[in-house]
């Protein structure tokens, strides 16, 4: 596989994108989760389970942004295994959005291991 930008580069542009073009975090991440799903999305089923793990960063957020479009395209089997750290601004607020949806959640725990097997 082949890296196409280290995570410290995209770090920089999201804070550039956000100092000089005033674009919120918040619109980063709906943009970043939006072009994830899209590129899934002719791969999935409306019948497949979806297991999101998501970190606490600005990375977790994007996959909490691309399990909503999946949900809102049909995929209603969606499991989001989360980090129990608070996490950035932007991605608590994904969180919010989430949580308002009511998908099944797991707090990750090693020994809960089995529930996502």
């Amino acid at each position: 596989m082949k890296k196409l930008a280290l995570a410290k580069t995209v770090a920089d542009l999201d804070a550039q994108a956000q100092e000089k073009a005033c674009l919120p975090a918040l619109v980063l991440m709906e943009s970043a989760g939006l072009q994830l799903f899209e590129a899934w999305k002719p791969q999935l089923s409306p019948h497949d389970r979806l297991v999101f793990l998501c970190g606490s960063g600005n990375n977790g957020g994007d996959a909490l942004v691309a399990a909503r479009y999946a949900f809102n395209a049909g995929c209603t089997d969606i499991l989001l295994i989360l980090l129990p750290k608070k996490g950035s601004d932007s991605y608590q607020k994904q969180r919010e959005i989430t949580q308002a949806y009511g998908f099944e959640t797991l707090l990750w725990d090693a020994s809960q291991t089995e529930r996502v097997q």
